[in-house]
């Protein structure tokens, strides 16, 4: 997902994204935490947004940004659900951001939640 997201970034004329290791590990977390709580959504049921759960990990940024996916295909239909949400590829695709990090949590063997935390220097 993160050769295709910076290509799809190159085709739109946007530099490419540094895959950010803290980040790859908060957004592995979230995908768990909604798939154990069952819900998906950028707030919690507790209320804490992805700039809580950010600032919580000790995360530094000054912009951010989240898109999930929960599907019962591959990372290459995930991908493809979210290029075709004109919310979802805008922030793909926001100039700001520089650095991603890519989760994948398995809910089963039929489905998979995807999550993508965006942010910047």
């Amino acid at each position: 997902m993160f050769d295709e997201l910076n290509a799809e970034r190159a085709r739109n004329g946007r530099r490419a994204l540094v895959l950010d290791r803290q980040l790859s590990a908060i957004a592995r977390g979230y995908a768990r935490e909604m798939l154990q709580e069952r819900f998906i959504g950028h707030v919690t049921p507790s209320g804490a947004t992805l700039e809580v759960r950010l600032h919580r990990e000790g995360y530094v940024y000054h912009h951010a940004g989240e898109n999930l996916a929960y599907t019962t295909g591959d990372e290459n239909e995930a991908f493809a659900h979210l290029v075709a949400s004109p919310g979802h590829h805008a922030i793909m695709l926001d100039g700001r951001f520089t650095k991603v990090g890519i989760g994948a949590v398995a809910a089963s063997v039929y489905a998979t939640m995807f999550v993508q935390e965006f942010a910047d220097e």
